[in-house]
């Protein structure tokens, strides 16, 4: 059902002429890939291509700490590959509780 939603109550939306009801509602907008203007960048893949690989590299560099980086990099690390993920932050996940971004990608 693509369209704009607007909620019209409180357990409603209005998707252009249907009303759709529900108990809970979970709001993913999504977000774009920002292009980080550095030399090598051709080399790089965004995450929605990340999943379109056919073979999951020895090595990976996954950069950004955010939350995509964090899902991306424990499966990659699990699934066998060596991981490295660089961030400008002090750690991963920086607006989440430290006991969450503190996982050992070599042991997850």
């Amino acid at each position: 059902m693509p369209g704009r939603a607007i909620f019209v109550a409180r357990d409603a939306l209005r998707v252009g002429a249907d009303t759709v009801r529900f108990h809970h509602a979970v709001i993913a907008a999504g977000a774009e890939p920002v292009r980080l203007r550095i030399g090598g960048e051709q080399h790089l893949v965004t995450s929605e291509r990340f999943l379109e690989l056919d073979s999951l590299p020895a090595r990976l560099v996954f950069v950004g700490g955010g939350y995509i980086a964090a899902e991306f990099s424990r499966l990659a690390a699990r699934a066998g590959a060596q991981v490295a993920v660089p961030q400008r932050g002090s750690r991963m996940l920086e607006a989440f509780d430290p006991d969450l971004a503190s996982l050992d990608l070599a042991t997850a």
